[in-house]
């Protein structure tokens, strides 16, 4: 399984702002900078996207991408996704204010995406991958993705507070090879990480001890403004099993 995450904006300090994954290039995870980063076919190469939650971080660039590829598809692009997140789109972003409603006036025959509902805990498929959505504590609802093929498992959890139930179901997943996990905030921000249900890297490093077992943690997710303290504190952990995240890297599992 290959796994990407894409950069934000054309400076490498600024990652931190905007997430997308691919995985093996026909899978999104979040939508905040695919429209805008990622080259014409990489965007028509995704024909499923995951949604996380419905902050504009990961959202931002949908529409931008919908557009991008939309005429240049045989089909759709598949859009999975809470109830609450499938809400927002609806409400808050498809209103013909903030943008075009593309879900009703889409030409006949030819809809810009299709909305399929993610339930909490349920697992899907997805053509080669099989896909269980775990819900994690944010002020919004909030899924994280386990992410399976064969014998590999990925899990990507999207932004999140300290949590219990994903690290459950993670610790059961004898295949796991890889968790991807947000830093958004340096320790001197516990406060607001508390507030915003962000993990700073002391947070980061005891829900990796919740997995009880040894294997690479990728931190991303982590705020622009706070990224070379951040970055700082996740390397004093001396862990080796702790990673920065790296823009546009093809992490291999």
């Amino acid at each position: 399984m290959k796994i990407r995450l894409l950069g934000s904006l054309c400076d490498s300090r600024l990652e931190g702002y905007l997430t997308s994954f691919l995985v093996d290039d026909h899978i999104a995870v979040d939508a905040g900078s695919i429209g805008y980063v990622a080259s014409a076919d990489q965007q028509l190469g995704v024909k499923d996207l995951l949604i996380t939650h419905s902050h504009a971080d990961h959202i931002s660039s949908l529409p931008v991408w919908l557009e991008n590829t939309w005429e240049d598809r045989s089909e759709p692009v598949r859009i999975h996704a809470s109830h609450a997140v499938m809400d927002c789109l609806k409400e808050d972003l498809f209103n013909d204010r903030l943008w075009p409603d593309l879900l009703n006036r889409a030409p006949a025959g030819r809809p810009f995406f299709e909305l399929i509902e993610v339930e909490p805990r349920q697992t899907f498929r997805i053509a080669d991958k099989e896909i269980t959505a775990i819900p994690v504590s944010h002020p919004v609802p909030t899924l994280a993705y386990m992410i399976r093929e064969g014998d590999t498992s990925v899990l990507i959890v999207g932004d999140t507070g300290p949590t219990t139930e994903v690290w459950d179901l993670a610790r059961q997943e004898e295949n796991l090879k890889a968790v991807f996990l947000e830093a958004s905030f340096p320790n001197g921000q516990a406060k607001m990480a508390a507030l915003t249900k962000h993990l700073t890297p002391e947070l980061f490093a005891l829900e990796k001890g919740k997995l009880q077992r040894d294997l690479p943690f990728i931190a991303f997710h982590i705020k622009a403004r706070y990224r070379d303290e951040i970055v700082a504190e996740l390397e004093s952990l001396q862990d080796p099993m702790v990673q920065v995240g790296a823009a546009n890297k093809d992490y291999d599992f």
